[in-house]
């Protein structure tokens, strides 16, 4: 039987089909209204001397033996983060993007993998009281947990767990900062915790990949897909 659509229409239809799927891929941020951007990235590694920070490069290394690194893969846009020893507690990006009014929207994919246990996997850096606003932690209860903590502001607020069972899994995490009003967070694409954010006249930034004082053997995180946006 004969197509009743011609082919050239049948491909047109097939190719905007295609393009609908893979742009609602790139564009799969929380909400309306958000426009994309690509702030500069710093590379924040420390060992037994201190904090050290590095133009961005695809990979870095710190210690002798190393302690920690970062690398990052451009085939599958992943950025991996590696604490070895507890000679360091930081293998981070840095991310240039200050703001003080606003809104703006975290989004990436992350995956651990046991033995990490309360780790830091991404900060909403600058409070009045204390370094950050909040916090992304990873844990080894449940299988491996995520949790989200309030740090900054004249409220302090508890742990929430919003992911169990992330060993292994790769989850879809945002986190929308609404400055002065709230902070939001969804995994895979479910809005699964909300904190006021009770501070004014701050200036915020963000930070991704894994922050702590082991409590385990090495650790390694993997951010891939990594996306900012802005309103």
């Amino acid at each position: 039987m004969k197509s009743k659509f011609p082919v050239k229409s049948s491909l047109a239809l097939l190719s905007a089909l295609v393009f609908a799927g893979t742009a609602s891929i790139a564009h799969a941020q929380i909400g309306t209204g958000w426009s994309s951007y690509s702030p500069t990235m710093k590379i924040h590694l420390d060992d037994s001397s201190g904090l050290h920070t590095y133009t961005w490069t695809s990979y870095k290394s710190v210690g002798s033996p190393i302690c920690a690194d970062y690398q990052y893969t451009s085939s599958s846009d992943t950025h991996r983060f590696r604490i070895l020893d507890n000679r360091s507690n930081r293998s981070e990006i840095r991310l240039e993007n200050e703001y003080s009014s606003g809104q703006r929207q975290f989004q990436g994919y992350v995956k651990f993998s046991s033995p990490l246990d309360n780790e830091s996997l991404m900060q909403i850096f600058g409070s009045s009281s204390g370094a950050t606003l909040t916090m992304t932690r990873g844990y080894a209860s449940s299988g491996g947990s995520i949790r989200c903590t309030g740090t900054g502001g004249s409220v302090t607020f508890g742990s929430t767990t919003i992911a169990t069972s992330c060993y292994g899994v790769e989850k879809r995490i945002n986190v929308i900062h609404y400055q002065d009003h709230y902070v939001r967070w969804y995994v895979n694409g479910s809005e699964k915790c909300e904190q006021t954010d009770t501070e004014s006249g701050i200036t915020n930034y963000h930070k991704f990949g894994c922050y702590g004082t082991l409590n385990t053997g090495a650790v390694t995180v993997y951010w891939r897909a990594v996306r900012h946006y802005r309103k």
